[in-house]
């Protein structure tokens, strides 16, 4: 159980936070196939804020379900994006906007799974079951570090590459005039934004011990925690 005050600041921060928390832990003990706790909290009379996945007291309320199928992938990207030196928030992205984290995601085209690769693209990185969320997500990741080394870490023309191939970014020097290749890299690199920003916490002990949560510090002495 977390006792948290709110004096100052939304609940929603706190809130926000918990649930970070809660999931770190459960990807830390848990596989991806477990489900999810909800997230309960309960507000005494002196105004402390008590939040729990395990409510035993009928005060308690529903304020968060935590199964979100953008989150059952963390570990994944994490990892790979360890390993192929790439900012996890950037991979989150691209999936976002290329299957909105649908695992059996199809596109006209062909592409396939989470990270919407083409069957030859596969066969060419070595992914040995395209629509398996492990394969898919470490096969996407590996070609975007490709187009990040091949266009001198460009974010917006690694992006372009990933979507229309690096042979069309080659041929036009720029992101090529393409309706769907100029909507990817734009849309990516808006969530990509959004996905920094939202995932910014900070926090601040008093003399007394009590504890401030905000996503927009006022300065020092806020530390950024997330």
């Amino acid at each position: 159980m977390v006792d948290r005050r709110h004096d100052t600041y939304p609940c929603m921060v706190l809130i926000r936070l918990a649930f970070f928390l809660l999931f770190t832990v459960h990807c830390s003990l848990f596989t991806i196939s477990n489900a999810w706790a909800d997230l309960f909290s309960y507000t005494d009379e002196k105004g402390r804020v008590y939040l729990t996945d395990r409510p035993d007291d009928p005060r308690y309320k529903l304020v968060m379900r935590l199964e979100d199928k953008e989150d059952n992938f963390n570990h994944l990207i994490d990892k790979f994006a360890q390993k192929y030196h790439l900012d996890p928030l950037l991979i989150r992205a691209v999936i976002k906007v290329e299957s909105d984290f649908e695992v059996k995601a199809l596109s006209r085209k062909g592409a396939q799974g989470l990270m919407q690769i083409m069957p030859q693209t596969a066969a060419h990185l070595g992914v040995e079951d395209v629509w398996d969320p492990r394969h898919n997500i470490e096969g996407g990741v590996k070609y975007l570090r490709q187009m990040f080394d091949k266009f001198n870490n460009s974010l917006s023309l690694a992006l372009a590459a990933y979507n229309a191939g690096p042979s069309k970014v080659e041929y036009y020097g720029r992101i090529p005039p393409y309706p769907e290749t100029q909507r990817f890299v734009r849309a990516v690199i808006k969530y990509y934004q959004h996905y920094k920003t939202r995932d910014a916490f900070y926090i601040y002990i008093d003399e007394n011990g009590h504890i401030y949560l905000t996503n927009i510090p006022k300065g020092p002495p806020y530390k950024r925690i997330y």
